[in-house]
This record gives structure tokens, C-alpha cells and sequence, in this order.
């Protein structure tokens, strides 16, 4: 796990605070009302670790998935001290869980549902290619199941076919671009891979106010 809060470390260096946000998303909303949601069910989070946010008066909270997945996707909130309203939120994703044939189509499952549901409804709707896009990946190598038994188990080996709305995002999910920043309607989202002093390469997402 130590590699995967390294990742979420590197990924909060790497972005900036803003102070003004609006709309229904994570940002500005109060904490329970996140760990209340589909996404906190879902995926079973529950939280690792606090520390200090960007701020004196910000604390940082890191959950991580249970069972089979714990320590391959985290996701992090910096929240107020006082009424603890959400600021910013990110998620880090080993590159290895994205990239395995057996388990790929379930990080993406992760990072799609970060973004239909941490980002504004109208945001979501701007990034609807890219979510669209993540929904439908399969990892290279992953064995597909088809209606017809002589294409049983046949390998995937390729990917669908880039919307031109936010192919660049894609890219960096998919590890052929460094990073790519979106300045929506209510946050700035930023997509990025990363790699810590300690080796282990991931991919971060951080939504922020604009």
C-alpha cells in the first residue's frame, strides 16, 4: 500500500488549490454526504490514513478499496477542519492494475466512476466522451467471452476507437501521454500518470476548483 499513498503524495504536488467552486459534485459537498454515496459503497472504501492538507485549516483523509483490489486504488479528500466540506478530491491507480488482462476492466470501472460522480452533473456531461471511452476499455491480452463458440476465449487486442471529444484524456488513462488538464464549467480536472521515488508507476486524477 505504501507505493499506491506515494502515488496520491506525488499526485497532490503535482496540482494546485483554487478557491471557488460551485455545483452538485464532490467539490464543496460535506463529507458524510460523500462517504454516503454509490462510489464510497460500491467499492467498499474505507479510510487508511489522515494527514495535513495544502492548507492550516485542511485535512486530508485517503481510503482504499477492500478485498481483492486493497492497494491498487485509493482515493483522497481534502476536506475544511471546520465543517468539513470537501475542496479537493483525487484518486491514484497503479499502472500494473490497468494494464492486467484479468483485472484492467475493473480499474476502469474505478476511474470511470470517480468521474461520473465526483464531477458536477453538467462537468460529467462535458467529459461524457472520456467516461464513455473508459467504460468500454479492455486491457490488451484480457480474454473476451463471445456468443459465438468458435471465437470462445479469443484475446483482445485492440481498443475502442477514440472520440474525438477528450481523446487526449484517453490517452493518459491508457499510459501513451504524459497528462492532460480540462478547465470545466466547475473544477479543473487534471489526469496524469505518475511515477514515485519508489518505482511504482500509476495514473492520478485530481478535481479541483477552477
Amino acid at each position: 500500500m505504501k507505493h499506491l499513498l506515494s502515488l496520491l503524495i506525488t499526485a497532490l504536488i503535482f496540482s494546485t488549490s483554487g478557491s471557488s467552486f460551485a455545483g452538485d459534485g464532490f467539490l464543496g459537498s460535506d463529507l458524510k454526504t460523500v462517504q454516503a454515496t454509490d462510489f464510497f459503497k460500491f467499492f467498499c472504501l474505507k479510510k487508511a490514513y489522515d494527514s495535513k492538507g495544502d492548507k492550516p485549516d485542511e485535512v486530508r483523509f485517503n481510503y482504499t478499496s477492500q478485498g481483492e483490489y486493497k492497494g491498487l486504488e485509493m482515493l483522497g479528500l481534502v476536506v475544511g477542519k471546520s465543517h468539513h466540506e470537501v475542496r479537493k478530491t483525487l484518486i491514484a491507480v497503479t499502472r500494473k492494475f490497468i494494464d492486467d488482462p484479468a483485472s484492467g476492466v475493473f480499474a476502469a470501472d474505478f476511474v470511470k466512476s470517480f468521474l461520473s460522480q465526483g464531477l458536477s452533473s453538467r462537468d460529467a456531461q462535458l467529459m461524457g466522451g472520456l467516461i464513455h471511452q473508459i467504460s468500454e476499455y479492455k486491457p490488451e491480452g484480457m480474454k473476451v467471452i463471445y456468443a459465438q463458440p468458435e471465437n470462445h476465449g479469443e484475446s483482445f487486442k485492440g481498443s475502442p476507437k477514440l472520440i474525438k471529444a477528450n481523446a487526449d484524456g484517453y490517452r493518459v488513462f491508457r499510459g501513451k501521454k504524459e497528462e492532460q488538464d480540462y478547465k470545466l464549467m466547475d473544477c479543473t480536472l487534471k489526469i496524469f500518470n505518475v511515477e514515485p521515488a519508489d518505482g511504482e508507476k500509476g495514473l492520478a486524477l485530481v478535481i479541483e476548483p477552477s
